[in-house]
């Protein structure tokens, strides 16, 4: 595989990641699929929200990709193969979650904040 090729791919996979995770959150609220939008129902759906989705998606294709690539030229094979991709996905999601907990008291402190100010 020449190097154009594996950008080619890398930047694939981080425009599918970039689209398909915010369509498939947006999909698991809209029909509150395992729970979603019950999870979610504190937060604000606005474009933060959906764009750090984003983000998170097209990070995490285009990093699983350039991974695949990478231990397939060095010939990793399968305990490691998942365990790299999974550690990857880790690390992803961990910066996902601490964005949604600050989201989430942002929220909160602008709900108690409003309470106080009608008493």
């Amino acid at each position: 595989m020449t190097w154009t090729s594996a950008v080619v791919y890398v930047v694939i996979g981080g425009v599918i990641g970039a689209l398909g995770y915010p369509a498939l959150i947006w999909v698991g609220i809209a029909f509150n699929l395992k729970g979603l939008r019950t999870a979610y129902v504190s937060f604000r759906k606005d474009g933060a929200f959906y764009r750090s989705w984003a983000y998170m998606g097209g990070a995490m294709g285009a990093c699983w990709v350039a991974a695949m690539i990478a231990m397939d030229a060095y010939g990793v094979k399968d305990p490691w193969y998942g365990l790299v991709l999974i550690v990857i996905g880790m690390l992803l999601f961990w910066r996902q979650v601490r964005f949604l907990k600050r989201l989430r008291s942002m929220a909160g402190a602008a709900d108690s904040g409003a309470g106080r100010a009608s008493t």
